[in-house]
């Protein structure tokens, strides 16, 4: 699907929601651009918030009159349903130069991020690996606290594929650096059902850590606000950590899905569509499924020069 938005200065706007081909529109050079992956799954019984879809945005990147370039869109991560299970990653979205592959006049092959990583499952003891969140565009939340926080924000680098710095890109948060796409997940407190697992990491802001006193499970990181598309809104917020707690565990701005409470056992709420929200954590218990990470979204703005 294209929603196609012209205004009275010139511009021409897309934005894409699913992957396709776009043509370049007559006379126009150059491309404003934002790229938001899909965001990752939730962990059940207690298990961490999926990290929210990377996020990049630029300007003033040269293009040429019916160029053809392929965009790809990220689906949400599919969140864990059973046996403590992490959630799984969201799909990476980009922009590829199709006719001229690396060639002059545009200066880039492939721009794109990684999608956010999966909440890790909880109720696990010492060395399980699927208490830990997943690494991704931003990290997802941890499961349990006897394992050192894994769900890292991925760097972006030519090497991983998805391109290093572009010029006439901003950097989303000035602490960042300017080849970050988010933030990290956080931290669980406890193996059992009495705790809370981390939120998932957010473009601006780490997951929130699980508290143990009261029971307690991290905030989603939050996201960024993005005015390309003509209004302003919020993209990529991770998603809460699920919790012993009654009250649901707040997702960040940005389509992040709250973690489950255990008021009665609650699956984790998925994330917002086409923002790259991480999906919140389920509560204690192994049937409280995790979320579903919102997908993601590609939004393209063609000027003149």
């Amino acid at each position: 699907m294209v929603k196609t938005i012209t205004d009275s200065r010139d511009p021409i706007i897309q934005v894409l929601i699913n992957s396709q081909t776009v043509v370049v529109p007559t006379e126009y050079n150059r491309l404003e651009y934002m790229i938001v992956s899909g965001g990752g799954g939730g962990g059940n019984g207690n298990g961490g918030g999926g990290g929210a879809g990377g996020f990049r945005i630029g300007s003033g990147l040269p293009v040429t009159p019916n160029q053809s370039l392929f965009i790809t869109v990220g689906a949400g991560g599919s969140g864990a349903v059973s046996g403590s299970e992490t959630g799984s990653n969201g799909g990476g979205s980009s922009i590829t130069n199709v006719d001229n592959f690396g060639s002059s006049p545009l200066n880039f092959r492939h721009i794109g991020t990684n999608g956010g990583g999966g909440g890790g499952g909880g109720f696990n003891g010492p060395g399980q690996p699927h208490g830990y969140g997943r690494a991704g565009g931003s990290g997802g939340g941890d499961g349990t606290n006897e394992n050192p926080n894994f769900g890292r924000s991925i760097t972006l680098t030519t090497a991983n594929g998805h391109g290093g710095n572009i010029t006439g890109e901003t950097t989303p948060d000035t602490d960042v650096g300017a080849l970050k796409q988010g933030r990290d997940g956080g931290k669980a407190v406890g193996s059992g059902g009495a705790n809370g697992g981390g939120g998932g990491g957010g473009a601006v802001q780490d997951g929130g850590d699980g508290l143990a006193s009261p029971a307690r499970g991290g905030n989603g990181g939050n996201g960024i606000a993005a005015t390309i598309s003509g209004r302003s809104l919020f993209y990529s917020g991770g998603g809460g950590g699920g919790t012993a707690n009654a009250t649901d565990t707040p997702g960040g701005f940005g389509g992040g899905g709250n973690g489950g409470g255990s008021g009665s056992p609650k699956a984790g709420i998925s994330g917002n569509i086409a923002t790259g929200g991480g999906a919140g954590g389920g509560s204690p218990g192994s049937s409280s499924s995790g979320g579903i990470g919102g997908s993601g979204v590609v939004v393209l703005k063609f000027t003149k020069v």
